[in-house]
């Protein structure tokens, strides 16, 4: 039945996801970082007391 399915409907292939690989630290320090807009990475660094924020990240977090 599965395979069935499959057969009508090519999407539901199992594709598997490309293995994700970290920027060597040469690579992540050309990034730039804008500091004018809030990063939910930071806000929830900001919300867990971490000092790894910037002065717009407080103010999204709250409201």
């Amino acid at each position: 039945m599965a395979a069935q399915i499959t057969r009508n409907d090519p999407g539901l292939d199992y594709k598997p996801r490309p293995t994700l690989v970290p920027l060597a630290p040469e690579q992540a320090a050309d990034l730039p970082i804008d500091t004018d807009k809030a990063s939910p990475a930071r806000i929830y660094d900001y919300l867990l007391d971490g000092k790894k924020n910037y002065a717009v990240d407080p103010v999204c977090a709250t409201g």
